[in-house]
């Protein structure tokens, strides 16, 4: 059986480099560092669904309110994805939850989801967003 290794050399690198910086909404403390997203394989996807349950402790998707939704599977998506982030953000803020600036953690994932939606783009001959 093949892994994504075994891909064609003609795809682009799946680990996505980027800066981010912004202010906090709550706090106004600045926040800055490098990253590097991964394209999600298929297993990373489905972890990233199991992580998403694990946050969400039980209560159905639905349930939530929009806010908490959306911030849940931003955490979830990167604590996956990304495999390099400062200290601040992974370890000091538990990739968003240990912090008042929620902002932080939907900044960092529409960044990377960005990205790597640029990614699946490329290799279908389609133009880079903006």
């Amino acid at each position: 059986m093949s892994n994504y290794k075994d891909l064609p050399k003609s795809l682009p690198p799946r680990e996505l480099p980027f800066s981010f910086k912004c202010t906090g909404f709550v706090t106004k403390e600045k926040y800055e560092g490098d990253f590097v997203v991964n394209v999600p394989t298929v297993r990373d996807m489905s972890n990233i669904g199991i992580e998403l349950a694990r946050i969400n402790r039980g209560v159905s998707f639905e349930s939530l309110d929009r806010a908490t939704a959306t911030l849940n599977n931003a955490i979830a998506y990167l604590r996956v994805t990304l495999s390099k982030a400062p200290k601040w953000f992974t370890d000091d803020m538990d990739y968003g939850f240990d912090t008042l600036d929620s902002n932080v953690a939907i900044g960092i994932f529409n960044q990377a989801s960005d990205l790597v939606d640029d990614w699946h783009g490329k290799i279908q001959g389609k133009k880079a967003s903006k």
